[in-house]
């Protein structure tokens, strides 16, 4: 199942596992009897045997006081797997490490290939062998997890800010102004320029991410301010009272 997703995440590197050498080490004459029945495989077996997670763990450490245990680091770039145990050496999981086909990126439109490809990954529970194991869970690194969730909101609360900041600014408008003509006149004004500043951004070639998203609300809040000094100066013209 590793190799399997491995595979998935990059056809040109052929993995080598952490788990492959634990299996043939169980193998071994020196191992212990309880650890080699994970060297053989249950179809083999005229009666399948069960075992726990607890002769797993142990299993494993036995193996990594002959070797080393990997360590997961989730920036490094070379291949990697094994057990993860906590500070009472009580094991929690086992993860695989493996760099993927798609380029690094801070972009959400180069990003999202990327993510996508991860939510299509689906392993099946018939694939893990006993019930005390979940279904894996496949991430890449928290810090670009964590850019990809802040620009998927951006992007998707972006129109949602605007349509809002749009409506507000002309419930505004009209509590100053008491002229519904003129505030809807300022609104169009407004959407106008909040429509050519996207449109630009667009056609330059730039994508919604932070900068980007700082634009349109600093060019909301600008045009709003223009044309709501506009509107009442526009309506105190007959007075000639512009205080």
């Amino acid at each position: 199942m590793l190799k399997h997703i491995s595979y998935q995440t990059n056809p040109k590197i052929e993995q080598k596992l952490w788990l492959d050498e634990f299996i043939k080490w169980t193998n071994l004459n020196t191992t212990a009897e309880s650890c080699k029945v994970f060297g053989v495989k249950q179809f083999q077996l005229s009666t399948p045997i069960s075992f726990s997670g607890n002769m797993l763990s142990r299993c494993f450490r036995q193996y990594g006081r002959t070797t080393s245990l990997p360590l997961l680091n989730e920036w490094q770039k070379k291949e990697s797997d094994g057990p993860i145990f906590d500070n009472n050496n009580v094991f929690l999981a086992y993860f695989l490490s493996t760099p993927s086909k798609y380029n690094f990126s801070t972009v959400f439109k180069e990003m999202k290939p990327f993510f996508d490809f991860i939510d299509s990954i689906k392993v099946k529970r018939s694939e893990i062998s006993g019930k005390q194991f979940n279904e894996p869970l496949i991430l890449t690194a928290s810090g670009i997890a964590k850019l990809y969730d802040l620009l998927e909101r951006i992007l998707n609360g972006t129109a949602i800010s605007v349509f809002i900041s749009l409506i507000v600014s002309m419930m505004v408008i009209i509590f100053i102004t008491f002229n519904v003509i003129l505030s809807f006149l300022a609104i169009i004004c407004i959407a106008t320029i909040v429509t050519v500043t996207v449109a630009t951004v667009l056609w330059i070639g730039w994508t919604v991410n932070v900068v980007e998203a700082t634009i349109i609300v600093l060019t909301i809040g600008m045009s709003f301010d223009y044309c709501l000094h506009f509107a009442v100066g526009f309506r105190l013209h007959k007075t000639n009272d512009y205080r």
